[in-house]
């Protein structure tokens, strides 16, 4: 049986490999919208794809973690002995649940922003009219 504590040192691992892909992938949405190339990513998956799967890959870890804290909380209660280097280790994945929750929400608010944006743009100019076909309206 694994440990609690171990397996959320992999989950730990895990979310920061996946919030720094998240963050990359952000400033690539970034990028992409500023410079208006193309939604597409190296392997062909838009942006958005990868976006949606990593957000939702974070979201499951970051609920994966949380669990585990309150398991280890119960599992410290009923330790019989020192508990001092589990309380210790116990507030460490608190403060990085707290952490990386924060990073998670700052990078995915950016990347809506990003998006609302970009729709914004698209939408005044799909409404702007090319000046002869103002000119041809006025003239009637």
């Amino acid at each position: 049986k694994i440990r609690t504590m171990d397996l959320m040192r992999k989950i730990e691992a895990t979310l920061q490999e996946k919030l720094q892909a998240y963050s990359l992938l952000s400033k690539r949405i970034e990028k992409n919208n500023y410079s208006r190339n193309s939604d597409y990513d190296i392997e062909g998956n838009t942006d958005q794809n990868t976006e949606i799967g990593l957000s939702n890959d974070i979201d499951h870890l970051l609920s994966q973690l949380s669990d585990c804290i309150k398991a280890s909380e119960i599992e410290v209660l009923r330790k019989v002995g020192p508990k001092t280097m589990d309380n210790i280790k116990l507030q460490r994945a608190k403060d990085v649940l707290f952490d990386y929750t924060n990073e998670f929400k700052i990078t995915k608010d950016e990347i809506q922003k990003i998006r609302d944006s970009d729709e914004l743009f698209r939408g005044r100019k799909s409404n702007i009219k090319p000046i002869n076909e103002i000119e041809h309206q006025t003239h009637q």
